[in-house]
């Protein structure tokens, strides 16, 4: 997670709890994304409102919350130039991706087909192993955990050689069906 934090939420203005315990705000209330999530799409490489918007989904659905999402997208990103971060580049198609994100509220294709919607990163009660919380996009809509190194690991190419993806599970760019003309 960035260094960083947004203040903009729905609660602005509205003399409601700031700070560490505001961390959750919500910013789209349609699909659900909070300031945290902006951050996280920022760190995965966000630099403009499509790249929230294809990443989180925000602004996808009614749109009434296109200036919440973007003060805080341009909040972390000034939070990030100021810290000397930069963001990183695009890498060039015809090379591999280095590291795969995790995006809350993303979906997530596995390497055998079917989609998953990832829900939240919770911890093992018994050894405090960060686990992804993902739900099923199919059959029963049920929700699963895996170990996060597991969710975010390459595909083990020995032992499914046919493979067509890098990653175990790959974050997947959906574009909304209500803004296709």
């Amino acid at each position: 997670m960035v260094p960083w934090g947004c203040d903009v939420g729905s609660d602005m203005g509205k003399g409601k709890k700031r700070g560490k315990g505001a961390k959750k705000d919500v910013v789209c209330g349609c699909k659900h994304v909070t300031r945290a999530d902006v951050e996280a799409a920022v760190d995965a490489g966000a630099t403009d409102l499509a790249d929230v918007k294809r990443m989180t989904g925000a602004v996808t659905k009614c749109g009434k919350c296109k200036g919440r999402v973007k003060a805080c997208l341009d909040q972390a990103l000034e939070a990030r130039a100021a810290a000397g971060a930069v963001a990183p580049e695009p890498e060039a198609a015809s090379e591999p991706e280095t590291e795969n994100p995790l995006v809350i509220h993303g979906i997530y294709r596995h390497f055998k087909g079917d989609f998953y919607l990832v829900e939240d990163v919770a911890h093992d009660s018994e050894n405090g192993e960060e686990v992804v919380v993902y739900r099923k996009l199919y059959g029963d809509g049920s929700l699963w955990v895996r170990p996060k190194a597991m969710f975010l690991s390459p595909v083990d190419r020995e032992k499914y050689p046919e493979a067509t993806q890098r990653w175990r599970f790959e974050l997947q760019h959906v574009e909304s069906v209500a803004r296709r003309a």
